[in-house]
């Protein structure tokens, strides 16, 4: 368990808005939080429990720029969300990769501070905040769970008829159908120098 500063309170007196921290914390009903302004990382999940996005799904991305994000992605967002505040927004922003990723939107928050404690002066921290940054939009679902991705994201990644949802753990991208299997057949290029790399990460 880790614990993330909450600065808007939402836990008061050890107890949750709607109570479903208690899925994510270790411990017992009185010591769930130490101290008010500070909660539980529902990213750090329960034992055998992990909080992820895996898997690939393929969707059809209509002519008004309308997808569906998978049910099972729809979950994860759910659960992530312990105060039930923002399980419908998801932050979709570029990639230097021709995708869209999709960030959790209390995920993103965190991704935007570790960038403002970077040198803003930094070159390759100009170029990060010009394609991540710039780049981004707030989407909400729809009462049918789908987003509208922007035109400008569109003609960006190539998005047109079939598409692909990949879990990346803590993202999500949104892929081409073609690139994705560009991208796949690409990382499969020279297998055995991904094998020495996975073992050179204790994979």
């Amino acid at each position: 368990m880790k614990w993330i500063a909450d600065p808007a309170n939402h836990f008061r007196d050890g107890k949750t808005t709607d109570g479903r921290c208690r899925d994510y914390c270790q411990g017992g009903e009185v010591n769930r939080y130490e101290r008010r302004g500070w909660l539980c990382d529902p990213d750090a999940g329960s034992p055998g429990r992990a909080l992820v996005f895996r898997g690939q799904y393929q969707h059809s991305i209509d002519a008004k720029g309308r997808v569906s994000l998978p049910a099972k992605f729809r979950e994860t967002l759910a659960e992530l969300d312990i105060t039930a505040s923002a399980n419908d927004r998801i932050i979709l922003t570029q990639t230097f990769h021709q995708c869209l990723v999709a960030y959790p939107y209390d995920r993103w928050l965190r991704f935007e501070e570790k960038i403002r404690q970077l040198p803003q002066f930094d070159p390759n921290v100009i170029r990060l905040k010009r394609v991540y940054v710039a780049g981004a939009i707030e989407c909400t679902l729809d009462g049918h769970g789908r987003l509208l991705v922007p035109q400008a994201m569109r003609d960006f990644a190539s998005l047109e008829g079939q598409v692909v949802w990949v879990g990346q753990l803590d993202t999500i991208e949104l892929w081409s159908s073609d690139r994705w299997q560009d991208a796949t057949n690409d990382a499969l290029q020279d297998p055995k120098a991904l094998a020495d790399a996975m073992a050179q990460f204790g994979l």
